[in-house]
């Protein structure tokens, strides 16, 4: 049974995929990893909080990526941050609720999230997959978790040959709780594992 919500999930994936995709395009990003095609950024956003971004290359289509991403069996063989994943609720394929369950490392306690999922096709071109979190009050926090704020995140895949996908992730979010300053740049590099995890498994 579907619970009345308080948002239009479709006005959010749109925010999503325009923040998303402007980030793309824009310019201030600041180089912090290159290596072998790999490469990590940030740049702060006008809020002065700072967006990190993974990119790469995968030799496969967007399609088959865009599945491995959504495919929740697939995702658990190369998504290591993963702990738990939810559907909460469904507005056809493309569009949903979900919960998630995030790993950290000791001292941090795990962080969960409400979030408005989201993907968008330009067929054989480009797919974006994105992330919001929305207050949901049939999701209340527990105690077993710290409630994590993403503002957006997601991955846009756009092909660049009939082998070959560039893969781009962008997060921008707060864990919340208290972070001691030693793992702010363990923090950071988890947008980078992502998506090198991602390019491994499909090898």
């Amino acid at each position: 049974m579907e619970i009345d919500i308080k948002f239009d999930p479709a006005e959010v994936f749109d925010d999503i995929s325009q923040y998303l995709e402007g980030l793309e395009l824009s310019g201030g990003w600041e180089i912090t990893y290159i290596q072998s095609g790999d490469i990590t950024k940030q740049r702060y956003d006008l809020d002065n909080n700072l967006i990190y971004s993974a990119e790469t290359l995968i030799s496969k289509s967007p399609e088959d990526i865009a599945e491995v991403i959504l495919d929740l069996d697939s995702r658990k063989k190369w998504d290591f941050y993963l702990e738990k994943y939810e559907k909460l609720q469904s507005w056809g394929k493309n569009l949903q609720l979900i919960h998630i369950e995030q790993k950290y490392k000791w001292p941090m306690s795990n962080r969960d999230f409400v979030l408005v999922q989201g993907i968008s096709h330009e067929p054989g071109e480009k797919i974006l997959i994105g992330w919001k979190s929305i207050d949901y009050e049939n999701k209340p926090p527990t105690n077993s978790c710290v409630r994590g704020i993403i503002s957006y995140s997601g991955f846009i895949i756009t092909k660049v040959s009939e082998t070959i996908s560039h893969v781009t992730y962008i997060e921008k979010s707060d864990p919340a709780g208290s972070i001691p300053t030693s793992l702010i740049k363990i923090l950071q590099r988890r947008t980078l594992n992502t998506i090198i995890s991602l390019k491994e498994f499909m090898k």
